[in-house]
C-alpha cells in the first residue's frame, strides 16, 4: 500500500478473505480515509476494526456503512457484525432491534438468532434469549432431519421435550 497504489475496496476485501488481517487493518483504513462515503471502505473498516478488538472505532464504521445504504448481498454478514459489535459497545437496545427485523425479515439465517440469543441476554431478557436459540436448535434440527430422513434424529427423539420447554420459556418471556 503507498499513495502511489492504492488498493481498491475489492484487493481489501480479497485480504480480509485471505486471513491476512495484519495487512487488512491498514489497507481498509487507507481506503475509508480516500473514500469515507464509499460504504464497500466502511465495511471494511469496520470489519477490520472489529478483528482487531477495536469495537469502539468498528461501531463508527457499521453505523456509516449502515447509512450509506447496505446492498441486499451484503446485508446478512455486515448486519450481524454490527449488531454483534452494538451490543459489545453497550447499545444493545439497537442490537436487538437490528436483529429482530433481520430474524423477521430473513429467518432461515441461524447467526441472526445466535446474536439476537446474545443481545437479549445483555439486555437482561434471559427467558427470551434461551426461547431463541432454542427455537434456533429446534428449526436446525428439523432441517437436518428433512435433509436426511434415514438419519438418527438430530435431538434424539427429544425434540417434544424441548419444544415444550421452549413454549415455556416464551411464556416467561411475554409475561
Amino acid at each position: 500500500m503507498s499513495a502511489d497504489t492504492p488498493l481498491d475496496a475489492e484487493q481489501v476485501r480479497a485480504l480480509r478473505v485471505a486471513g491476512r488481517h495484519d495487512e487488512h487493518l491498514p489497507a481498509a483504513l487507507e481506503l475509508v480515509a480516500a473514500r469515507p462515503s464509499d460504504f464497500a471502505a466502511q465495511r471494511e473498516a469496520a470489519f477490520a476494526c472489529d478483528f482487531a478488538g477495536d469495537e469502539h472505532q468498528a461501531v463508527r464504521h457499521y453505523d456509516a456503512a449502515w447509512q450509506l445504504g447496505c446492498p441486499p448481498s451484503e446485508r446478512r454478514r455486515l448486519l450481524t457484525g454490527y449488531a454483534s459489535t452494538l451490543r459489545n459497545v453497550g447499545r444493545v437496545d439497537e442490537a436487538i432491534a437490528l436483529l429482530s427485523e433481520a430474524q423477521a425479515s430473513d429467518p432461515g439465517y441461524l447467526p441472526h438468532l445466535v446474536f439476537l440469543s446474545l443481545a437479549l441476554h445483555s439486555g437482561g431478557h434471559q427467558a427470551a434469549a434461551l426461547a431463541t436459540m432454542l427455537g434456533g436448535l429446534l428449526d436446525l434440527a428439523e432441517r437436518c432431519a428433512a435433509a436426511d430422513p434415514s438419519a438418527p434424529h438430530p435431538l434424539d427423539r427429544y425434540q417434544r421435550a424441548i419444544t415444550a420447554y421452549w413454549r415455556e420459556l416464551l411464556d416467561q418471556g411475554t409475561r
